[in-house]
């Protein structure tokens, strides 16, 4: 999980997840590197009761406020950062730490830890920094036990180069604040998702996108936090060169090249020039949405039908860009809320198809041949949710693969089917049921470095 600062990669010189220890080191000769509402040294945390305290403590403390790091190894003096003494780094370190924070804070706040070890060290346990990022948390507030009365619960926040325990009424506020925020994000990921399906409908090319098209995929991202980003010149020349570079559907290099940039209010937006067609709306906040017209069986009579691993695979595809969107472009760190719907296309006589109608979901034979459908239950639309770690997306990968398969099985249920074929729930890919399409996840196990399921 990544945590994005602006102002701590200004001071450290780099972000938390890539500083070096030579420039951690060098915070001791940086005036503006003290102690501060979203940093704290540490020359170490004892063993015992009280050290874990403290841990548990210290990071409930960022995660109720506005999120920071804790550098552990560094001496201060007067909330300065005085010399780079470094910890053991061990394995045994980092999952006491994970340990206190599991039975002493709840719910269990989100956070992640990154040892640096020092380069001119030899010892046979290498010695260095531990960075404990600590973000925001959506879930806030985070309750710790009490370390004087343990059956009894207690809420920090931190405040200045300190901490302050929450009075009831800011615990009440706090409350108050993450159910309001969970309703907000509900809101905004209907939003960004109905702005999409409008833009699809009342695009000035419908007519002739949609001559292979079968089903419309729609899939959504909203962050937990919402980020910020200007939309300006550069900004928008950025997007339009990196957009370009790689190919949206998950192991191919050649299908979903985003080719026509645009821009709409508060959101990037790019589109295919030919076929698949695909339309993504990328927000300034970090959420967006990815439309993808789906091939498939479109007959005069009966519901049309799209092929299952065409939903799993562009699934995936649209989960990587929106979750590279979110954490890399606007810097959003956390979870997000996503969702993915489909939407049948019905054809017209002497005319285009347009949305309507009935679908079904086609699956290839058991023995990788033929066609089923699967589940059986004709659907007017259908829709699945899920909520997963932005850098889960962003990654690639198992993690990704579990993602894609957790929201794919929530969509197929609507059309009484229990799972996809493709992924199992462990995030390998069963590359029999893929079909037309296995060549593709054969890619995208290669290069994301996948396992594949034992037939």
């Amino acid at each position: 999980m990544a945590f994005q600062s602006a102002r701590l990669t200004t001071i450290f010189g780099a972000s938390p997840e890539t500083v070096s220890y030579e420039q951690l080191q060098a915070l001791t000769s940086n005036e503006a590197a003290g102690e501060a509402e979203d940093l704290d040294y540490k020359l170490r945390y004892d063993a015992g009761d009280k050290g874990s305290d403290d841990i548990a403590v210290d990071i409930a403390t960022f995660a109720n406020h506005l999120g920071g790091v804790i550098i552990v190894g560094m001496a201060e003096a007067n909330a300065r950062p005085s010399k780079a003494v470094g910890i053991e780094l061990t394995d045994a370190f980092q999952r006491r730490i994970r340990t206190c924070v599991a039975g002493r804070v709840f719910p269990q706040p989100q956070f992640d830890m990154r040892a640096v070890p020092d380069p001119t060290d030899t010892s046979a346990t290498p010695r260095g920094l531990l960075l404990i990022m600590v973000p925001r948390s959506p879930l806030a507030p985070h309750a710790v036990l009490d370390p004087k009365e343990k059956e009894k619960l207690r809420w920090p926040r931190r405040h200045g180069t300190g901490k302050i325990w929450m009075s009831e009424s800011d615990i009440a506020t706090g409350y108050r604040r993450r159910f309001v925020a969970a309703a907000e994000q509900s809101e905004r990921l209907t939003t960004v998702e109905a702005q999409c399906l409008e833009a699809i409908q009342n695009h000035k090319d419908k007519g002739k996108v949609h001559d292979y098209t079968a089903g419309l995929l729609l899939v959504s991202l909203a962050p937990d936090l919402p980020g910020h980003m200007i939309i300006d010149r550069d900004s928008h020349a950025q997007f339009n060169r990196d957009i370009q570079q790689d190919s949206i559907l998950i192991g191919s290099n050649k299908l979903g090249e985003l080719t026509r940039v645009g821009v709409g209010r508060r959101r990037l937006t790019a589109e295919t020039a030919g076929w698949p067609a695909i339309r993504a709306e990328l927000h300034s906040d970090g959420s967006g949405a990815v439309a993808i017209h789906l091939p498939g069986q479109r007959p005069e009579a009966g519901p049309s039908g799209v092929w299952d691993s065409s939903v799993t695979a562009w699934t995936a595809s649209a989960l990587r860009l929106l979750g590279r969107h979110a954490r890399d472009r606007v810097g959003v760190s956390g979870s997000a809320a996503t969702s993915a719907s489909l939407h049948p296309y019905a054809p017209i006589l002497n005319g285009p198809p347009v949305l309507g109608g009935s679908l079904i979901i086609l699956t290839v034979g058991f023995f990788g041949d033929g066609r089923d459908v699967l589940g059986g239950e004709p659907q007017m639309s259908a829709r699945g949710e899920a909520d997963f770690l932005i850098d889960h997306l962003a990654n690639d990968g198992q993690e990704l693969a579990q993602a894609t398969e957790r929201l794919v099985s929530d969509l197929f249920q609507s059309f009484n089917a229990v799972g996809t074929r493709q992924i199992t729930r462990e995030g390998e890919l069963a590359l029999p049921a893929w079909g037309s399409e296995r060549e593709t996840a054969e890619q995208w196990a290669r290069a994301a470095n996948i396992p594949i399921a034992k037939a």
